[in-house]
């Protein structure tokens, strides 16, 4: 588990891969405006609290993913290009990183998958079938 800035928090799960990038500061006032992390491969599971809305970017494949509150997974599989995010609860918003399109946002109880530059309207979740740990 790896504690961030503003006490988000970002568990990465066995035979995965991250890296954190240094945060990103206001050009004139004293705060962090975003901190990038890349997920290269495999889960991770982000809890995002109320200081910290907003800040944390996961970069993942061709998408762009930024927990607005609560808890979510990232899910990336690098053989296959394809990946899911899946919120428990919360709100968290879903865009391609090359722009194009609004944001998706997804709730609590929904996810999206995501390959091949598309990203899938959000569906039900089965959350009990997730590692919440």
């Amino acid at each position: 588990t790896v504690q961030m800035q503003l006490d988000n928090q970002v568990k990465l799960f066995p035979f995965s891969e991250m890296t954190v990038y240094p945060p990103v500061l206001h050009e004139v006032e004293n705060k962090i405006e975003k901190e990038p992390v890349l997920l290269s491969r495999g889960e991770m599971t982000v809890a995002i609290s109320l200081d910290g809305r907003g800040v944390l970017e996961i970069e993942v494949a061709d998408v762009l993913v930024v927990g607005a509150s609560g808890l979510f997974k990232v899910i990336y599989d690098a053989e296959k290009s394809k990946g899911e995010v899946v919120v428990k609860n919360g709100l968290v918003e879903v865009s391609k990183k090359r722009g194009g399109g609004r944001p998706i946002k997804v709730s609590g109880f929904y996810k999206v998958t995501f390959g091949d530059g598309d990203i899938s309207t959000p569906t039900q979740a089965s959350v009990i079938q997730y590692d919440w740990r």
